[in-house]
């Protein structure tokens, strides 16, 4: 029996540092848009909202699978914590939300402006579009390199309701 633990744990280490040694795929090439959220990494703090109703908010952004994703966390740590995951399709920014409000709408980067990006939905889970409660669209607009702009766009019932607005700057 201890035998057999053993030659497995060899033939694990033995797999391991042979995988290791195999050479990573070649750098892709990024869209610019994705670059650009990319640059975001780090932890930003502002506020959702305005005047009275004004919240302050905690946004974390890190760069994972080899370059490949933007994880994007709103709330961090907190009960109403939100991530949504960006990456590069076809040369075009695309992102899916996993939302508080349990389902999972995914946005494409419909255009983009000067520093802003515009992003649409195309689809999305655990939820009918048609009716249900959904974030719509996003604008995300870069302010030099350590202050953005978001304006996420609910819809429901097929129809565009509040946007909410969250200012943010970079604090780390």
């Amino acid at each position: 029996m201890k035998t057999g633990i053993v030659i497995m744990l060899v033939l694990f280490v033995v797999g391991s540092i042979s995988h290791a040694d195999e050479k990573m795929p070649a750098t892709p090439k990024f869209s610019d848009a994705f670059n650009k959220m990319k640059s975001l990494k780090g932890t930003w703090k502002g506020t959702i909202g305005s005047g009275k109703e004004a919240k302050d908010m905690t946004v974390k952004y890190d760069v994972t699978s080899a370059g490949s994703s933007v994880v994007e966390t709103h709330f961090p740590g907190q009960p109403h914590e939100m991530v949504s995951v960006y990456n590069d399709v076809d040369g075009k920014v695309q992102m899916t939300h996993y939302c508080a409000l349990q389902n999972q709408p995914t946005l494409k980067l419909k255009s983009s402006k000067g520093d802003t990006l515009y992003f649409d939905f195309v689809n999305g889970t655990n939820m009918n579009p048609k009716k249900d409660k959904h974030m719509h669209s996003l604008n995300l607009k870069f302010i030099g390199k350590n202050k953005i702009v978001q304006a996420w766009t609910e819809y429901e019932n097929g129809k565009a309701g509040k946007t909410n607005e969250i200012t943010l700057s970079r604090v780390e």
